[in-house]
Parts: C-alpha cells; structure tokens; sequence
C-alpha cells in the first residue's frame, strides 16, 4: 500500500485458525503482531516472523488491525502480500500418492 493514512499500521497474524471472525480476531492472542514501517509498506523491507511460532502451518490469517489514519479512516488499502516459507526438509512431494 502506499505510504499514508489508508495504509495498515498494526498487523496481527493467527495460524492455524480457519473460522476467526472479526471478533475473534481482536480478542485473541495472535502469533505475531507486526508495526509496519515505512519500508516495510514500500515493500523494500521485508520482516522475518517468529520461526517457532510460524511451522507446521496449513493456514495464516491476517487481521490489519489499525491504519496509518489513528481512528480517521474506517478503510485500510492493501495492494500486495507476500508470504514467503519453505516446506519441512523431510518431506519428498515426488511421494505423495493420490488417494481415491
């Protein structure tokens, strides 16, 4: 997003959790909360999450807590994400057999 008051501040990210809500998403304790920079929001900078919190994980959600704007703005602008992980070493994806 660009750098300014639509563009996200406050970044909270669950695993695992497929059926959060809003509601769920502001009341529970997330893996990892993130204040964004300005780099980090130009996309120069990326940010490392907590590699013990962040394995064996099948889903992320992101719940964009707070804007640049402090309260002024309802809507927060996100133009891109980027995750970026790697597979546990033991697994061999060439051994998957299909099922059914």
């Amino acid at each position: 997003a660009p750098v300014g008051d639509p563009a996200p501040r406050k970044l909270k990210l669950f695993v695992n959790a497929p059926s959060m809500g809003f509601e769920d998403a502001e009341s529970r304790k997330a893996a990892q909360e993130i204040e964004l920079t300005a780099e980090q929001l130009a996309g120069d900078k990326p940010f490392p999450l907590n590699y013990v919190k962040f394995q064996r994980v099948s889903q992320v959600t992101l719940f964009f807590e707070d804007n640049a704007s402090g309260g002024d703005e309802d809507v927060t602008d996100v133009a891109r994400i980027d995750l970026l992980g790697f597979t546990v070493e033991t697994t061999n994806m060439k051994e998957f057999k299909k099922v059914g």
